[in-house]
């Protein structure tokens, strides 16, 4: 049996998503584990889409199969929509609703795509959480961290990822990677882990 982990990475340019791709991959050969990661950007400098897969384990392929995605974080809800088709029933789908809040008024379109992903939580046996980074992140500027702060909870909610790399494998690699507020992130990733545990035990 083949043993892998899929996640994929959305949202826009300056969201940390590649970021976040480069954290995982040096996790996970820290453990030397195989690791495949491709990357899509758009005009990423301007707001574009960012996309990144992360495949661990027996991987040859690059891109994950649909509906074969254990995991998906999303830092923008409008670049979900498109990639609900690489999630299934067991899938973890972490959504950062900032952009959601700061809007005073969603338009049309946004409600009905805010109720398609709020109805597929009883299909996915309620994995689909929504994360007010803006009131979890206490710093000065709430955008920065709000990345870290999802992976650790995908890491406190998906026991599947921490069976290749553990807390402290990305706590290593945040120090790799991050070489400006290395101990806030590393904070906000580990306050993440307490609130996606907290997540599994009220379930």
């Amino acid at each position: 049996m083949k043993m892998i982990y899929n996640v994929l990475l959305l949202g826009t340019g300056g969201q940390g998503i590649i970021t976040l791709s480069k954290i995982l991959a040096t996790a996970a050969m820290s453990k030397n584990l195989k690791v495949i990661v491709t990357q899509k950007k758009g005009l990423a400098q301007r707001g574009g889409s960012v996309v990144a897969q992360v495949r661990i384990g027996d991987v040859y392929s690059p891109q994950i199969p649909k509906y074969s995605s254990h995991s998906l974080i999303s830092m923008d809800i409008n670049e979900t929509f498109e990639y609900l088709d690489y999630i299934n029933k067991n899938s973890i789908l972490l959504i950062n609703n900032k952009s959601i809040n700061d809007a005073v008024l969603l338009s049309k379109k946004d409600k009905i795509q805010q109720e398609e992903i709020e109805q597929l939580q009883g299909s996915m046996n309620d994995n689909i959480v929504f994360i007010d980074t803006k009131l979890k992140n206490k710093q000065k500027d709430k955008s920065k961290g709000a990345n870290i702060y999802i992976l650790g909870v995908l890491f406190g909610m998906d026991n599947r990822i921490n069976s290749f790399i553990r807390k402290d494998d990305v706590i290593s690699s945040i120090k790799k990677n991050l070489k400006r507020n290395t101990e806030l992130n590393i904070e906000l990733f580990n306050k993440g882990i307490d609130f996606g545990k907290g997540k599994i035990n009220k379930q």
